[in-house]
């Protein structure tokens, strides 16, 4: 069974880039550009989200505001030939841009960056959406009714066709939680310094660095809930499945019967909104690290009989995600992405009550007025805003599995 990881999704899409294969990519899902309405990046986690969200609303982007289609012919959006034949990477060699040149050269140079940003957040993707329903909700308020990411309720009903009354849809009932929009952000200055002597700076290695962290950080966001979680305290069902013990067995027939069981104990569970209704333990996605994905991996297809019996292929699981610690380095810090320890995983059924809401995708805020008090040449500031809900689809789908010893 092939595993999925970070870096597999990133060298499938760098093979699909080579082999030329476009990646269409919605409008809302591009990266965009706007003038600055913030300020810093700090400014805009100070600041509330009533204030923030109409700032968001209003802002006009630079640039085309249209979807993209990465052909993989270019690994950059400063290599595109914008006007059809100069990139904008040749037009700063040949000549610098300034706050002078003319519009359609700015408009040029901000159709580069969201070209080359967006090329940067698709090759590095998250495993999250694997796990959640991403649902973009662009006029979103900071607060939002759990039921407005779900579909409208309706029903048929025999109808006379002479005048009789229908149904009417409706929003659906049940869980009247809420979710909470937040904002993260971050930001780079460009110093008078950088601008006289650092011949190394490359806008596109600060958006590779930008899409990184991004994708980082969202999928720790979303993952963390679920590696964190006390499963002790569950009253749906055993929501903690310990390793099998047999000391006759040997290690890959201990961790065969070990996935049997959690898979059992996922199927006496039920959906906690629909009464008597029994969790469907199929189409079930394993979540652990990498180290142990390699051994499980070779379990789920079965085992050769051992000692007169045949394990059969465990057909239950349909995919294997592997979901390791990341680290991003500063001079004075590290940045620690935790992942699946080593010894636990976590059989997930997907489910209706794990969302993610996006109000905005990520997003470069830019003033490129120099400021003579700091001798700032430019700022630049990237955000997002979204909002996740996991408590039900955490508390009732997911089993957390002790795996033996090796």
């Amino acid at each position: 069974m092939k595993i999925t990881t970070r870096e597999s999704l990133l060298t499938d899409m760098q093979a699909k880039f080579s082999a030329g294969q476009k990646v269409y990519v919605q409008s809302d899902a591009c990266a965009h550009i706007v003038p600055t309405r913030f300020g810093s990046s700090k400014a805009i986690m100070d600041m509330g989200n009533d204030k923030a969200f109409k700032l968001m609303d209003s802002v006009k982007e630079f640039g085309s505001n249209i979807p993209i289609t990465i052909s993989g012919k270019y690994t950059s959006g400063f290599d595109v030939p914008l006007d059809g034949v100069s990139s904008m990477k040749d037009f700063i060699v040949t000549s610098k841009l300034a706050a002078n040149s003319l519009p359609i050269d700015w408009q040029n140079f901000w159709d580069a960056q969201r070209i080359d940003l967006t090329i940067k957040k698709t090759l590095h993707q998250t495993i999250r959406q694997l796990f959640y329903d991403v649902v973009s909700t662009p006029n979103a308020t900071p607060i939002i009714e759990l039921r407005e990411m779900f579909p409208y309720a309706f029903e048929f009903k025999t109808n006379n066709g002479e005048g009789q009354a229908v149904p009417q849809g409706q929003k659906r009932m049940g869980q009247k939680d809420f979710m909470t929009f937040y904002i993260k952000a971050t930001g780079f200055a460009f110093t008078l310094l950088a601008d006289l002597w650092d011949v190394t700076f490359d806008m596109a290695k600060v958006n590779e660095g930008v899409a990184m962290a991004y994708g980082l950080t969202r999928d720790d966001d979303a993952m963390s809930p679920i590696l964190n979680y006390d499963y002790s305290i569950n009253t749906n069902g055993v929501a903690q499945s310990g390793a099998y013990a047999d000391a006759e067995m040997g290690r890959q027939e201990l961790l065969y019967m070990t996935m049997d069981d959690a898979i059992d104990d996922v199927s006496v569970r039920t959906d906690p909104l629909i009464e008597d209704k029994k969790i469907d333990a199929t189409g079930l996605i394993l979540l652990c690290n990498s180290y142990d994905a390699r051994h499980i991996g070779r379990i789920l297809g079965g085992l050769p009989s051992v000692a007169e019996r045949k394990y059969p292929g465990i057909s239950d699981i349909s995919q294997i995600v592997a979901y390791d610690t990341e680290y991003i380095d500063f001079e004075d810090h590290t940045n620690t992405f935790t992942g699946v320890a080593v010894g636990k995983c976590y059989l997930v059924k997907p489910n209706r009550y794990m969302k993610i809401a996006m109000k905005r995708e990520l997003t470069m805020e830019v003033d490129e007025k120099p400021d003579v008090k700091t001798l700032t040449q430019s700022q630049k500031a990237w955000y997002y805003a979204e909002s996740i809900y996991n408590e039900i689809g955490i508390a009732n789908f997911i089993q957390e599995i002790t795996l033996p010893e090796w």
